[in-house]
């Protein structure tokens, strides 16, 4: 217990930013890694007073852990209230809060989180996923390598990009006594009715600006404009900045626009991150105007998984010669190359700019928005 309960506190906080954002840099592996710390707290903040009892004292560890493990330190007396109980530290409690908010600022108008990194589809516990029904001949077309029963009329196709039973979870951990769902349930039976106190501080949608002094696109910059099909009411955008990520977003009216400008996740490796520096995303009334395709393949294809790695794959800047990346693909299966170093230049709710360096000389992107509109500029300093 010692070492388990030990661990999953340390990599709590080791694994979501103070933001809320995950530091896997995938949208998806957020909802993994948090499916299990969810889960798990709910678990220990429901063990018996009686089973901490002994690490009040000296609480040693199992022999035989593997050579050059370095387990985590635990302050069990800070960590057990006066009814003896656990009570996880205020860093993980805000973390955890914090990560429902960033779940949410991801989450579309349908319901379906943002492609953001490698796309794994992997559930802790999926106790109720959420289905859409298809026509089987439908089902046939899209997926041709799936039997279907021919006497079928429909088809359901799990809807994996539906993150929203882990804000559930989360919200049930924090007392959302109004949640019938099986996924709340669940977590007030796991923690045995304990919850955690919600932070006073919500954290991870504050404005953000980056630089003080804001580089301007020249005149014969790249420019796109993206005229909408009706005016949006941009007094109802917000900024949702995710600084420990690097993911910039625009929210509101139907509206979901993503920057990505920031670290590369897993302390710098990258190893499921892609090349989308500056890259965006456009959500706009239930329609993907720019989308991110996500994963195609992992190991089993390492030419597929690097072509959807690739800057190609994505809406970001790229050099109209040649098939430069602006982050290395060569470091192997589980490694992105740094070469871009992106920095925020701004971040507003009517703008988002940023710079990187990945193909050997500045290149910045602006986006403006407008109530009719949104404008893309791209530009060089050098000439690129």
């Amino acid at each position: 217990l010692a070492l388990a309960a030990g661990e999953v506190l340390a990599e709590g906080v080791r694994q979501v930013h103070e933001d809320g954002s995950g530091f896997e840099g995938s949208t998806a592996y957020h909802r993994l890694s948090l499916d299990m710390l969810v889960h798990t707290v709910a678990l220990l903040i429901g063990i018996d007073a009686r089973r901490w009892d002994p690490l009040r004292g000296d609480a040693r560890l199992p022999p035989g852990l593997p050579t050059g493990f370095v387990a985590a330190e635990t302050d069990w007396a800070g960590l057990l209230g006066a009814d003896g109980r656990l009570q996880p530290s205020p860093a993980l409690v805000e973390r955890l809060w914090r990560a429902a908010g960033f779940t949410r600022a991801v989450t579309r108008a349908d319901g379906r989180a943002l492609l953001i990194g490698d796309n794994d589809s992997g559930r802790f516990i999926k106790p109720c996923p959420r289905y859409e029904v298809i026509d089987a001949q439908a089902a046939r077309t899209r997926f041709p390598d799936r039997f279907v029963e021919r006497e079928e009329g429909e088809e359901l196709r799990e809807l994996g990009e539906d993150h929203t039973h882990l804000v559930r979870a989360i919200e049930a951990l924090f007392g959302a006594d109004d949640d019938a769902s099986i996924d709340a349930r669940l977590i007030r039976w796991l923690a045995n009715g304990r919850t955690l106190q919600r932070p006073s501080r919500e954290g991870g949608a504050s404005p953000h600006s980056g630089l003080s002094a804001v580089p301007a696109p020249p005149d014969d910059c790249n420019t796109l404009e993206l005229p909408f099909p009706r005016r949006i009411d941009t007094a109802q955008v917000q900024l949702h900045a995710y600084p420990g990520w690097g993911l910039y977003l625009l929210k509101g009216d139907g509206l979901l626009l993503s920057l990505r400008c920031g670290p590369l996740g897993l302390s710098g490796t990258g190893n499921h991150n892609h090349n989308d520096q500056l890259g965006l995303t456009l959500h706009l009334d239930g329609r993907d105007w720019i989308a991110d395709p996500g994963t195609y393949r992992y190991t089993a294809d390492l030419a597929e998984r690097d072509a959807y790695r690739s800057v190609r794959a994505h809406f970001a800047p790229w050099l109209r010669d040649g098939d430069a990346e602006p982050g290395s693909l060569t470091e192997g299966t589980w490694r992105l190359g740094n070469q871009a170093r992106a920095v925020l230049e701004q971040a507003t709710s009517t703008r988002l700019q940023g710079r990187h360096r990945g193909y050997g000389g500045v290149v910045h992107r602006r986006v403006d928005l407008f109530a009719d509109r949104v404008l893309i500029r791209d530009w060089s300093e050098d000439g690129l």
